[in-house]
C-alpha cells in the first residue's frame, strides 16, 4: 500500500447549483472508491463546499479565495489526479491546479469518471430530490396547519 498523499482535482463551480452539487458527489464517490483501494486522497471538493456552504455567504464557491488554499494542499502532496468530469478542460480551479502541480514538480494523471450514475444522472437526481423534498415540506407546512 503506498502512503503518498494524493490531490483528487475536479471541476466545481458552475452557474447551476445542481451541476455543482452532483459534482460534489461525484468526486466524493471517486474519492471513496480510491480510498477503499489503499490510496490516500485530499479531495478539495469534498472538503470545501460544505464549508462554503454553512458560511451563510461569507466565502465564495470561486478559485479567486480557494487558490491560496489549495496551494497549501499542493505543497505536501506527491501526486494530483485530474478527474475529467464535465468542465475540466475549462475549469480555472483544475487548469491552475495542473500549472502548479507542474511549477512543484507534481506528477499529473488523468481519471475517466466510469462509475454509476452517470454525471448526468447525478444532475437529474439532484433536481428531483430538492424538488421532492420541496413539495415534502409543503405537504408537512399543510398538515400543520390543519392540525
Amino acid at each position: 500500500m503506498k502512503t503518498e498523499l494524493i490531490y483528487l482535482a475536479c471541476p466545481y463551480s458552475h452557474a447551476d447549483r445542481y451541476v455543482r452539487r452532483a459534482r460534489h458527489m461525484l468526486v466524493n464517490k471517486v474519492a471513496a472508491k480510491l480510498m477503499s483501494e489503499g490510496l490516500f486522497i485530499f479531495s478539495p471538493i469534498s472538503h470545501t463546499p460544505p464549508i462554503e456552504e454553512v458560511s451563510n455567504g461569507k466565502l465564495p464557491i470561486g478559485w479567486d479565495f480557494w487558490e491560496k488554499f489549495d496551494r497549501q494542499y499542493l505543497g505536501v502532496v506527491k501526486k494530483i489526479i485530474v478527474l475529467r468530469l464535465p468542465g475540466w478542460e475549462t475549469s480555472t480551479g483544475v487548469q491552475a491546479e495542473i500549472k502548479i502541480g507542474a511549477e512543484l514538480g507534481i506528477p499529473v494523471e488523468y481519471m475517466d469518471y466510469d462509475l454509476e450514475p452517470s454525471v448526468e444522472e447525478t444532475v437529474e437526481l439532484m433536481k428531483n430530490t430538492e424538488e421532492f423534498c420541496h413539495s415534502l415540506e409543503e405537504i408537512r407546512q399543510d398538515t400543520l396547519k390543519r392540525t
